[in-house]
Formats: structure tokens, C-alpha cells, sequence
């Protein structure tokens, strides 16, 4: 079926409606924050042709010191043409001036929209983009496409480009990670469609029209997101439960049964337990989707899509991850958000940390722990065939590698290990500070690595560059072994000496914490010492009598470390000269101007005595 495209007027006219309802919604952002963008999109899906068709009207605001002569916006529908998936721009319109604006189509796969405005965009101004538009939907399995009677439509419209301190941001699709980079919008959607199709879309459902001839409209609001999505089916079953003032629904086809309520069950804890521990999750409800395509899972604003093939009663587990993986992305790509593309550690590292945290906050630190030792053997796995990379590299680096999967092993995997070991190292109640503070700061905002660290340091009051200029911004794992091990008797215990090395051939320079797992006569106990360069020396008071010493025996550090038992070697002699070598010039001055008291103390009290107690 064919609808007519709207007139310049029209759209005028159905602007003049919609901007100013846009205030009235079910989330108010601060005072002091910037004007949102604003959205307003109807499309007609057509299942006959397989095709969207409609318009969009963006109401955009320049909120940086420069003036704009071009608008870009991400056409990613044209990355799909071998599955028959395109985007064809019909007209460009400024709705300020009323004129038609030139327009090209750019970008390696041609998923870039360059629009050349009529009159200079200045700053602190608003502009008002009409597109017409009409989108082919990929026959394939995927974030965009139809397949099995399922019509997931990630991306269908253009999205706005992404300005900041490095000029526009271009990047092509990607395949292997997540393309999206998008300061927050409000959006207003109006879905029209077949009147027995299921809809499922990001933000709140506020009206549904019968519009006559069998087919219906559904008007969508969403507040405060990065970009919109919606997946449609005839098939779907819905499920919906309630936590606190927050509605979760889950769709499924009915033959999936338990494991479609399972699934609603799943999102809830993960909105909770993420809620109480990382940020209030800040919308009205909450959708998880079944779609049928290869992925394991796909996250929107308020919406995740996942794959069919997971809701399997012998894939429970799976079912429950990839739910926990994508809710996380709420938090981690939505409400704070990032340049998915050249900083995917900030989201996809961070998601599967708190998979893991989502385990131990759901069933006890063991099956959280069980869980990071699953992702940290894919990672070991991995460095065994293939070769290390530091986290803070692009998606385009690892597309451009003869073994693009790497990107899976160096940024998720091995990326949610470091943020583990950072816990580890500042020890819980920091570091959930450190997370809490982040989300507080960067919500609704942009952040990046520097933003992190940075706050990372501010909270912790830690100068922490040895850590994430190595783990962060650097590659390999060391391994650690010792190379001499011995004690020394004193008159109140043992000075236990100890020189680490590092097993591999050709060591890594780094500054790191390592723990010790110490064994004395009287029990054992984990003891962190510092090794600076590729070995160090290091010496501990002990009051009971060393047995054994092994290094990182729980693997808390990367690097898979000797797990031998090192005994320890009694020397005869008491300590003086191997510990004193140990103590720092201050300690020493500190000693001798002590002891230097205590002897002119001591002559006083002779003299006084030898007159008599008579002062002198």
C-alpha cells in the first residue's frame, strides 16, 4: 500500500504540533543541562514490500562556538544492500527558510548523509531538518532485517553525526562491534502498520489509532535517549512484571513458553540489581525481545533484542547472560554514554563486568567469580593462538586485523578482567564509589577513557597511571615467578626476603602490585607488594616463623603466574645488614637522631646523680 509523502506545508504545520509537547513527558532532565534534539518520525511499515516509508523532522540545536555550513547524518540501512537492505533519500527540506536543501550520499559504504544547509548554522541556534525517506529492509537475520516473521529495525532513519573536539564523526557500519555514537534526543514516533502486528519500540507507548483498511497507528515517546529502535512481529506473546515504578515486558512467540517468562524474570533482576548498586534505572519501562538472528543479543534505549535460538530450556544460562550482558548497556552506551566506535572498551568492557557483578549480586560472589574465571579463560585461550592488544583501540583496528574476532577477546573479555583487577586493587567500597560517582557525572552525557580515569583517581585520592597505562593503554600479561626466596631471624620474628622475577623470556617493564600468598607456622595470609620494572626485591616482618611463599596463587593479577611452592630458607645469622639495606635514608636519620637523644639523656641523669641531685 502507498502513502502519499507529506507536503513542505504539512510538515510545517504537524511541526508546529509537535515541538512544544515535547516538555510533557515522563522524565524532566536538569535545568542547567543543553536543549535535546528532537525527533519526530513517522514511517509506514509495509510488509508486502518489505519496505519503510515516511519522514523525519529533526529540530537540532547548535550548542558548540562554531558555525555549520553541512549537517551529517548516519544512513546505516545502506550497509545492508547485499540482503537487499538500502535507504533512498527523497528530499531534504530546512522547514526555517521553507527551501529544499542539496544533499549527497558519501562515506566508504555509503552510509553517510552530507546535507548542505541554505544558510550558516550559528552557534546557540536551532535548525528544523525535514527528510523524506524510504527504506528497503534487509532479508536477513540481523539488527536490521526480517527474518522468521520477525522484523527487527535498528537504524532505519537518519541519525544525526556526532560533533565534538575531533570534527564530525564518520565512521562506517561495522560488522564486528556497535556503530552507534549519539549525544541524547527526545524522540515522538508514530507507527503505522498492520493492525495485528506486535509492536515493541523504545520509550512509552502513548496512543494507538484505528486508522482504518486494517491498519493501525502507534504513537511512541521517548526521553533522553541515544537513538530509537523498534521490532515487530504477529507471533508475539507479551509478558509484563513490575519493579519499584518500573514496567518490564518481555516478548516471545508462544512456543517458547516458560522460557519467554524466564526471560521477563531475568531483565527484572538485572534492572534491579543494577539499579541498587550502579544508578536508579531513570525510564518507565523496559522491553526484552526475541529476534531471530545470529547475534547473541543487541541493545537499544529501553529496548534489547534477543536471539531466539537462547530461549532453549538447556540454554538457560546463556539466555540469563546475554539478558544481564545487554540491560547492562542501559547503563553502560545509554545513559552514560560513548564513542561506541573508537572507545568501545568504555561499553562493552563495562556491560560484561556487570554480567559478572549481575551473578554475584543475584547468587553470591562464588557464581560471579565462576563467571569471570569463564571470560578470563577465553581471554588466556586466546593469547595462547593469537597476539595481545591494548583495550583502548577502535572497532575499525581490529576489522583491519587478519583475526577481526579478537576484538570479542581484547575488549570484552579481557576488558571486563581489568575492571575486575581494578577492583581487586582498590578493594570493594572504593571502587563501587568509583563506579557510582561515574554514572552520577557522565549520565545522559559523553564520556571517555581520561573521563574514566579521571574520575577513577578523584575518587580513590590515587595516582593510578601504573595501572591503566599498562592495562589500559598497553598490551601482554606478565607473568611472575620467584627467583630467590630466604629469611633472616631477628629478635622479635623473621625478615622474609623475597625477589620476584618474570618467567617469560622477554619480560614486560611495568609497575605492579603483586600478592604473595605467605605461609608461617602459624597459619597463612595474602600480602601485596610492589614490583617495579621486570623484578624487585622485596622484604616483610613477620613475628612467626615463614614456611612457603607462592605468587598469585588465586590468579588475581592477568598473566597465569608459576604455581609453585616455594619454600622458604632459614639463614643463620640475625638480620642487620640484608634488612638494614632494606630501610629507607629517612628511617634511618630518623633512628640515629633517636638514638643520639637517648645517649645525651643518658649522660645528663649520670651527671645529675654524680652532684647530688643538684641541677646543673
Amino acid at each position: 500500500m502507498d502513502r502519499k509523502l507529506p507536503s513542505i506545508a504539512l510538515i510545517a504545520l504537524l511541526l508546529t504540533l509537535f515541538l512544544p509537547s515535547l516538555g510533557y513527558g515522563y522524565w524532566k532532565g536538569e535545568e542547567d543541562v543543553e536543549p535535546l534534539d528532537h525527533y519526530y518520525i513517522e514511517v509506514f511499515l509495509d510488509e508486502r514490500e518489505y519496505k519503510l516509508s515516511g519522514y523525519l523532522v529533526l529540530h537540532h540545536f547548535n550548542k558548540h562556538s562554531v558555525a555549520f555550513r553541512e549537517l551529517y547524518f548516519h544512513v546505516y540501512p545502506n550497509a545492508f544492500k547485499p540482503w537487499n537492505g538500502s535507504v533512498e533519500i527523497l528530499s531534504v527540506i530546512n522547514l526555517n527558510t521553507l527551501r529544499k536543501l542539496k544533499y549527497s550520499i558519501v562515506g566508504e559504504d555509503l552510509t553517510i548523509l552530507k546535507v548542505f544547509l541554505d544558510e550558516i548554522l550559528e552557534p546557540k541556534k536551532w535548525i528544523k531538518i525535514a527528510i523524506n525517506f524510504t527504506v528497503l529492509i534487509a532479508r536477513k537475520g540481523d539488527r536490521f532485517g526480517y527474518n522468521n516473521g520477525i522484523y527487527a529495525l535498528g537504524y532505519f532513519y537518519p541519525i544525526l553525526a556526532v560533533y565534538d573536539k575531533s570534527g564530525w564523526n564518520l565512521n562506517p557500519y561495522t560488522w564486528i562491534g556497535d556503530p552507534v555514537y549519539a549525544e541524547t534526543s527526545n524522540y515522538k514516533v508514530y507507527i503505522i502498520a498492520n493492525r495485528s502486528m506486535v509492536i515493541a519500540a523504545t520509550g512509552v507507548r502513548k496512543r494507538v489509532d484505528d486508522l482504518g483498511k486494517g491498519l493501525k497507528g502507534e504513537l511512541w515517546i521517548a526521553e533522553n535517549v541515544r537513538e530509537f529502535a523498534f521490532v515487530a512481529s504477529k507471533e508475539f506473546k507479551v509478558s509484563k512484571t513490575v519493579w519499584k515504578n518500573i514496567t518490564i515486558y518481555s516478548y516471545y512467540k508462544p512456543e517458547k513458553g516458560l522460557m519467554g517468562e524466564a526471560a521477563l524474570e531475568y531483565a527484572k533482576r538485572a534492572i534491579k540489581v543494577f539499579s541498587e548498586n550502579i544508578g536508579f534505572y531513570p525510564y518507565p519501562e523496559f522491553r526484552a525481545v526475541e529476534v531471530d538472528f545470529g547475534y547473541g543479543g543487541m541493545e537499544y534505549p529501553m529496548l534489547i533484542m534477543i536471539a531466539g535460538k537462547l530461549y532453549e530450556p538447556e540454554r538457560a544460562f546463556w539466555l540469563e547472560l546475554v539478558i544481564a550482558h545487554e540491560t547492562g548497556h542501559q547503563w553502560f552506551y545509554n545513559i552514560i554514554g560513548n564513542d561506541e566506535y573508537d572507545e568501545p572498551w568504555l561499553d562493552e568492557g563495562f556491560t560484561e563486568l556487570v554480567t559478572i557483578l549481575y551473578f554475584e549480586w543475584n547468587y553470591g560472589y562464588k557464581r560471579g567469580l565462576e563467571v569471570y574465571n569463564m571470560y578470563k579463560s577465553h581471554y588466556y585461550r586466546y593469547l595462547s593462538r593469537h597476539v595481545d592488544y591494548p583495550l583502548a583501540l577502535s572497532v575499525g583496528f581490529f576489522e583491519r586485523k587478519p583475526y577481526p574476532y579478537s576484538y570479542y577477546y581484547i575488549v570484552y573479555r579481557k576488558g571486563a578482567c581489568v575492571l575486575f583487577m581494578l577492583r581487586r586493587m582498590l578493594g570493594d567500597d572504593l571502587f563501587f564509589k568509583c563506579l557510582r560517582t561515574y554514572y552520577e557525572r557522565f549520565k545522559f552525557r559523553i564520556a571517555t577513557i581520561d573521563d574514566f580515569i579521571k574520575t577513577v583517581e578523584e575518587v580513590s585520592g590515587q595516582d593510578l597511571d601504573w595501572f591503566f597505562e599498562h592495562w589500559v593503554f598497553g598490551s601482554g600479561v606478565p607473568r611472575y615467578t620467584i627467583r630467590s626466596l630466604r629469611a633472616y631471624p631477628t629478635f622479635q620474628g623473621y625478615v622474609l626476603e623475597v625477589e620476584i622475577g618474570q618467567l617469560d623470556e622477554t619480560p614486560l617493564y611495568l609497575k605492579m602490585r603483586v600478592p604473595l600468598l605467605v605461609k608461617t607456622s602459624s597459619g597463612e595470609f595474602i600480602k601485596w607488594v610492589w614490583v617495579n620494572g621486570t623484578a624487585s626485591t622485596v622484604r616483610v616482618l613477620l613475628s612467626d616463623k615463614p614456611v612457603s611463599v607462592r605468587v598469585d596463587p588465586y590468579d588475581y593479577i592477568l598473566g597465569q603466574d608459576a604455581k609453585t611452592v616455594f619454600y622458604v630458607k632459614i639463614m643463620e645469622e640475625t638480620v642487620t645488614l640484608p634488612f638494614i639495606r632494606g630501610l629507607t635514608k629517612s628511617f634511618l636519620v630518623q633512628l640515629g637522631v633517636l638514638l643520639t637523644l637517648l645517649l645525651v639523656t643518658s649522660t645528663l641523669l649520670i651527671l645529675y646523680r654524680r652532684k647530688g641531685g643538684k641541677v646543673l
